[in-house]
């Protein structure tokens, strides 16, 4: 892969991730529906963020990061 795809690969994945924590943010929202189907009137609705494992933002750079620094390592060893 050259540096040229892997940027583009880079900037697809900001755009539309995929992985753990995109399954992670999937069960979250379905979740969320269900959790809020029998809320009561005036209280809080609850957030795929809510039922996340962990921070959403925190480990969707951390994975970004380290997913893409590991391609970069690949791309250098010539595969």
């Amino acid at each position: 892969m050259g540096s040229r795809e892997l940027q583009d690969w880079e900037a697809y994945y900001a755009v539309e991730p995929w992985g753990q924590l995109r399954d992670n943010m999937h069960a979250g929202m379905i979740a969320s529906l269900l959790a809020n189907q029998g809320r009561k009137r005036g209280s809080r609705a609850q957030t795929y963020e809510d039922f996340l494992l962990v921070p959403a933002q925190d480990k969707f750079e951390d994975n970004r990061k380290r997913f893409f620094g590991s391609l970069k390592s690949l791309a250098k060893r010539g595969g």
